[in-house]
């Protein structure tokens, strides 16, 4: 039987790629000289679940992370966990998005308004960045919510978003959104008015989920009787 160290480096780095890089690091970084290599190979795809570090481990991971791996990062995902420690801002406070160039997609969990403003100016450097996914814990003020919503509709290279936000998404009809180009979006909240004049702004949509809120009237989507939650796999 051969032993695991008798694998090819494909091989070795797939086995790789469905582990969270903190994984990868502990397991193999110091394990022998072939190994070290695999682990800052070039054609790496790795996941950074940063949301699973604890706070006394962030800085030392973080840090490992933006010095050594950032090339190799092709899933992140942060969050705040609002009953823990402001990891997204901790985040930001060490360093950039720009830097992870090799980047496709982005979780983002409990982010506050400041942090998705910042976050999002950074991530439109990033040109492989096609996937994004926000949650929000905290109430955002109407002002707020509005500038967050352009922010995040406003992404030329997003392909999917998922948005689901504490209060319902809106913005003054006044102002274009002029580069969503997603072609699958999930909204968790939103009222119908605001839903009938975001799509004509979504040319390239072909699959959309939304949560509508209860609040509001239907009637400019449809005449008939349908379920506040609406998944619409073609458009």
């Amino acid at each position: 039987m051969s032993c695991f160290e008798d694998l090819s480096g494909e091989i070795l780095m797939a086995i790789f790629e469905y582990m969270n890089v903190e994984d990868v690091w502990t397991i193999f970084f110091n394990m022998n000289t072939r190994f070290h290599s695999l682990v800052f190979d070039s054609r790496l795809q790795l996941t950074a679940d940063v949301s699973k570090v604890d706070k006394l481990n962030y800085d030392q991971f973080c840090s490992s992370l933006i010095n050594k791996n950032f090339s190799n990062i092709y899933k992140l995902i942060l969050s705040n966990h609002y009953n823990r420690y402001p990891q997204i801002r901790s985040f930001l406070s060490q360093t950039t998005f720009t830097i992870f160039q090799s980047l496709h997609a982005l979780t983002l969990t409990d982010i506050n308004h400041d942090e998705l403003i910042e976050i999002t100016q950074q991530i439109k450097q990033l040109p492989y960045l096609n996937y994004l996914h926000i949650n929000t814990h905290e109430i955002f003020r109407d002002k707020e919510l509005t500038s967050a919503t352009y922010a995040l509709l406003n992404q030329s290279n997003i392909r999917v978003s998922i948005f689901h936000l504490h209060e319902r998404l809106q913005w003054h009809e006044t102002e274009t959104i002029s580069s969503c180009n997603t072609e699958v979006l999930s909204l968790d909240y939103i009222n119908a008015d605001r839903l009938a004049f975001l799509l004509p702004h979504c040319s390239y949509l072909r699959s959309l989920s939304v949560t509508l809120d209860p609040r509001t009237s239907l009637s400019k989507l449809t005449q008939h009787d349908i379920s506040p939650s609406l998944t619409f796999p073609q458009i």
